[in-house]
């Protein structure tokens, strides 16, 4: 996950899907996840009618998805006249567990949290 500046443009026919436009042009298709859409209808209740929320530049907390690449947009904040480096914008974290070290070369094991299958082990 990470933060990025940037703007939402809501698709015309879904509001909680569209394209994310970073602060240096990149187009990324986006959708809002369920904690997002929530935390919208609490504080802005008419947010699906009112367009405009979404045309001015916010920090968003992305989770990047691969094949194909696409971001779920987990919250928005306002941004702050801080620099950049302060506000942690474009940095993204990746968590792993190295699995050993050998003449100068990290192994490490990086995989998604999934729950449990039912009645099964955690991987």
């Amino acid at each position: 996950m990470g933060w990025v500046a940037g703007t939402y443009q809501p698709s015309e026919d879904e509001l909680h899907q569209g394209i994310f436009v970073t602060e240096d042009g990149l187009s990324v298709p986006a959708q809002m996840t369920g904690q997002l859409r929530g935390r919208l209808k609490h504080r802005h209740p008419e947010y699906a009618t009112q367009p405009d929320l979404f045309s001015q530049s916010f920090r968003w907390m992305v989770y990047p998805k691969t094949e194909p690449l696409r971001f779920d947009l987990a919250e928005m904040k306002q941004l702050k006249a801080e620099p950049t480096a302060e506000l942690r914008l474009d940095q993204f974290c990746v968590v792993g567990l190295v699995k050993s070290i050998d003449s100068g070369r990290v192994d490490v094991r990086i995989q998604r949290n999934q729950p449990p299958r039912q009645g099964g082990k955690k991987a």
